[in-house]
Order: C-alpha cells, then structure tokens, then sequence
C-alpha cells in the first residue's frame, strides 16, 4: 500500500479549509493509488483544524484512510506555547520540524534566507540544527521527526560525517520511540535528494527507528509523488516495515509489497 503522511493542505496560508479544497488532494490520492493520506498543516497556519470536516471526508471516500496530523513549528522558547497548542486535541500524530536557528530565528530553509551560510561555519551550523531537534525529540510532543537533515537544502555540506554532528540524536529518537519520515520534497529542491540521507537512513534502520513516507505536498498535484521511490530505498538499506499512525498509535505496515517492484526500478 501507498501512503503519503505530509499533506499541507492550507499551503503556507494562500488557502482556507473547504470542502472543495480538502477534496482535491484526496482525490489526487485516489488517483495516485494512495491508501492513506495525512494532513499536517503548518501550526502557524492552522493551529486547530476543523475535525468534522475531516470526519466527513472519510465517511464520503472509505477507500482512503484520511488522517489528521500537524506540524509543529520547533523554535526553542516555545515549549509552553507546545504543549497548550496540542492539548486535548484528537490529532493522529504530530511532526516536530526544525526550520528556526539561533537568537534571531533565522528560517535557513527558506530561499529569501540564503545567504544566512556563506558566514557560518557549515559543520557547526549542522550541529546546531541537530541539537535543536535533538531538543524536539526530547519534549515529548512528537511522534515523527520530519525531514530530518533540511539543513542540507541548499546543497551545503559539512567536512565531518553527519552522523558524527548528529551526536546522540538518533539514539534519542529510538529510546523515545519516534518515527523519522523519508520525505521526498528534497528531489525538488537546489540539494535534489530525498530526506533524510541514505547515510542516516542506514543508521537508522540498524536501530529499528520506524520510518514514515511523506511528500511534503502544498499543491494538490504532488500528493504522493516520488513516494515508490522512497519507499524502495527503504527497501534498499534494509527496511521491511513503515510506520502509519492512527490516534498517535505507531502501526507497523509490511513495506514488501509497497517496494518490491520499485526497488527494482531505482536500484
């Protein structure tokens, strides 16, 4: 089975939540063959989606399991604001994403920001966004770690291995039974590879750490897209299994039949 666990349905704001507009991407999934899509606007742009509109899709397309997620902005200092955010609402899951760094919060993924890198040292500036999602993980409001390396968006590589400035973050994603998502979104920007890299995606099977697949999708067409390809490198460092989410509860799904005939074609 396809599945596809990062919807962001409002884009970055341009929409509002309708019927018509929910109803496009599921019906792009429908047509990609996707058996469960996950929604997880941005908390900035909808910090409490309409459940019941949710709800209503389901009922009206049981073919695909629609699942309500967000994504969480994680900006150190926010912790309280967090967890009030979060509270007593029935999301299916939460994605903790870094895109804020240092005393200014500086968005380094975001394209008018660039030139934030050419007067940082690159490894240390890896290392940094590490362990702000190394503090992610260990807040306890999350449940997948998404686009784990974004860092490297613009292309810029450190000299040290990554997995050395990651330092313990993989071990704490593992002890606190977090999901990392291979996020597909990186094919189409300036780095041109999927997150996170197969280096840490390695890594992280050795250690069991589940792994979800999303597109990152803010426009209808790419629900869905490159997602056989992430799944077959899955497949290809060692992964048999993906993680789907249902009331925060990781399920476990068999990644054989979902890869096996793309691997082929990607290997």
């Amino acid at each position: 089975m396809l599945v596809d666990y990062h919807i962001h349905s409002l884009a970055h704001g341009e929409r509002t939540q309708t019927a018509d507009n929910l109803e496009s991407f599921i019906l792009q999934g429908i047509r990609k063959g996707i058996k469960e899509i996950g929604f997880c606007d941005h908390d900035w742009v909808e910090k409490k989606p309409d459940f019941a509109l949710f709800a209503a899709m389901q009922k009206k397309y049981p073919g695909i399991e629609t699942r309500v997620g967000i994504e969480i902005d994680h900006i150190l200092g926010r912790e309280e604001e967090i967890a009030s955010l979060l509270r007593d609402q029935p999301f299916d899951y939460v994605l903790g994403g870094v895109h804020h760094l240092g005393e200014n919060n500086w968005m380094f993924d975001h394209p008018d920001y660039k030139m934030g890198y050419q007067d940082k040292d690159i490894d240390e500036l890896y290392r940094q966004y590490f362990q702000t999602v190394e503090q992610a993980a260990l807040s306890g409001f999350y449940q997948v770690m998404p686009h784990l390396d974004l860092i490297k968006v613009f292309g810029y590589r450190p000299q040290k291995s990554v997995l050395t400035l990651m330092g313990g973050l993989l071990e704490i994603i593992r002890e606190k039974s977090l999901a990392i998502e291979l996020n597909t979104n990186g094919l189409y920007k300036p780095v041109g590879e999927i997150y996170p890299s197969c280096e840490i995606l390695q890594a992280s099977c050795k250690m069991d750490i589940p792994v979800i697949f999303g597109s990152d999708a803010h426009q209808c067409d790419q629900v869905g897209r490159k997602i056989e390809d992430a799944a077959a490198l899955a497949y290809r460092v060692g992964y048999r299994q993906f993680a789907t989410f249902h009331k925060k509860e990781l399920i476990l799904r068999d990644l054989d039949q979902l890869a096996i005939t793309s691997v082929k074609r990607v290997i």
